[in-house]
């Protein structure tokens, strides 16, 4: 567990195979049928090489994980979107996009087709065909003003959108964020987007700073980290702890993150809880990190900070290993296959990942290879008992997971949740996966957010029940809004200004692209 990149080919192997084990049509899950499928599509395939792409002793190219999601009917980049995000954050020195040539006149007449489909649809697929065309089509040229509306567009809709549609756009904007001629745009519109003062989701779109290597990047990450708001604070931690990681930062910074570590683990609790400054530290060189263990030896924090670097996780090994044990046995259970299946081994690895990792990063590709994977419900199941226990190293870890995960089976406990003062723990973990169900909030349930906001003592809970109202675009925004220059009442108007929450189903409704030219560029990123 202490590792923080590697093991990509086993979670994508399991991806697929897990996919293809729990697949609607039940025939596809045995090997045979499955690899007729894929070779009526045009994809050479056997059941050896079908077992070595499912146990991670065969790297899977781009095509195949498309043919995946075409013969178990899922929509475009369902399967693609976690795998390259995967390999871009656990295998960060992995190779690029390859590029390629095409004839003009064919060139742009897909691209205008692209534009349109990302543009007027505006689904994540079609996002993510865009973005891959341009990366493997370098040299075609972009108006400066095309490059922002497209990074301003992806930024606000990645803010408000979840699961697969969060996914999809977060690798979309991964990708722009590595084209050379995108970068300062993408970078520009994710500054004005976090600097608005009213600005509610800021975290993830800064975690895309990641990717960045200029040294102006770091810069920015150093002021963030100086800021006064909590969610900034979060956001660049975690890049912070990543760009640690990927060895990003000269001796300058690394020096003023040391620093910055001891301070603010010195400040703890008064420190805001999410920012991870536990995994910043952890990261640091040897002998930096050997001098923050040694000005924090008489804190309080002292003992946790020592688990995570010597197990790589926030809690006691037996703790966090009991916990993913259970989720897992839940999730197998109420996820029944068409065969016998051992106990899944990677599914309680990938469990444990999420609650526990010291690396946020990590937690988080776990998280969402989990909500992508066809476990997720049951896993969403094992989750909510894990909070309901009360543990509270455990509940929190595991209410943080369900934001990902949960589902309707799960509404009536995040709704008690969210309004029992006795679970502040995760009152504002319980409303961010309310907010985030596709069904939206029922009368009662807006009228009990508008209580907390007016009666919860903690600013995080008032916020999240704001951001709540705001993901099923509530009329009470409006109200709230208008109500002064209360940070509620900034956080409604940002919601009014950005839109309601965006979801999308796990089917294709219609093809974005034709099979002809996806098959070109999936070749061509081989």
């Amino acid at each position: 567990m202490t590792l923080v990149h590697g093991g990509v080919n086993h979670r994508v192997a399991w991806l697929l195979a897990s996919s293809r084990v729990y697949a609607e049509d039940a025939a596809l899950s045995h090997r045979d049928k499955f690899v007729q499928a894929l070779n009526a599509r045009g994809v050479p395939a056997d059941q050896a090489r079908v077992s070595r792409w499912e146990t991670g002793n065969l790297w899977v190219p781009d095509r195949v994980v498309t043919a995946y999601e075409q013969v178990l009917g899922l929509v475009p980049g369902h399967l693609a979107a976690t795998v390259h995000g995967l390999r871009r954050s656990l295998d960060p020195l992995s190779p690029g996009t390859e590029t390629t040539a095409a004839d003009p006149d064919l060139l742009h007449q897909e691209l205008d087709q692209l534009f349109e489909h990302a543009l007027g649809r505006g689904h994540s697929s079609d996002w993510l065909a865009l973005t891959h065309y341009l990366a493997v089509h370098p040299t075609v040229y972009l108006r400066p003003e095309t490059w922002t509306d497209l990074s301003d567009r992806l930024v606000s809709e990645l803010s408000r959108a979840t699961g697969g549609a969060f996914t999809r756009r977060y690798e979309a904007l991964r990708t722009l964020i590595r084209h050379d001629a995108a970068q300062r745009h993408v970078l520009r519109s994710i500054g004005r987007f976090v600097t608005d003062p009213e600005a509610q989701s800021v975290v993830l779109p800064l975690t895309l700073l990641q990717e960045v290597t200029h040294p102006r990047a770091a810069e920015l990450v150093m002021r963030l980290l100086s800021t006064s708001s909590g969610a900034l604070q979060e956001g660049a931690a975690w890049v912070a702890a990543s760009k640690l990681a990927r060895g990003h930062f000269d001796d300058e910074t690394e020096r003023r993150l040391e620093g910055f570590a001891v301070l603010m683990i010195a400040a703890m609790p008064r420190a805001h809880r999410d920012v991870d400054i536990f995994d910043v530290a952890a990261r640091l060189p040897e002998d930096r990190r050997a001098r923050v263990t040694a000005a924090i030896r008489e804190t309080r924090a002292f003992a946790k900070f020592d688990t995570l670097v010597r197990q790589g996780e926030v809690v006691a090994s037996g703790l966090a290993r009991d916990a993913a044990v259970q989720v897992a046995h839940v999730a197998q259970k109420l996820t029944p296959p068409p065969y016998h299946i051992e106990p899944d081994g990677m599914l309680q690895r990938l469990v444990r990942e999420a609650m526990f990792h010291g690396h946020q990063e990590r937690r988080h590709q776990a998280a969402v290879l989990l909500t992508t994977s066809r476990y997720r419900a049951g896993v969403a199941a094992g989750l909510a008992a894990q909070v309901q226990s009360g543990d509270p190293e455990v509940a929190r870890p595991a209410c943080g997971v369900l934001r990902y995960l949960a589902t309707e089976v799960q509404r009536p406990q995040l709704l008690s949740w969210a309004g029992d003062p006795a679970r502040e723990e995760i009152q504002d973990y319980a409303l961010m996966a309310l907010g985030r169900l596709p069904q939206g909030l029922q009368p009662a349930e807006q009228q009990t957010m508008l209580d907390l906001i007016e009666d919860a003592e903690q600013e995080p809970v008032q916020l999240a029940a704001v951001g709540a109202l705001g993901m099923c675009g509530s009329p009470h925004l409006r109200r709230l809004a208008d109500g002064g220059d209360s940070p509620a009442a900034q956080a409604a108007a940002w919601w009014l200004r950005m839109g309601p929450g965006m979801h999308e189903s796990l089917r294709p409704s219609a093809p974005n692209l034709k099979r002809a030219r996806a098959t070109r560029l999936n070749a061509a990123s081989e």
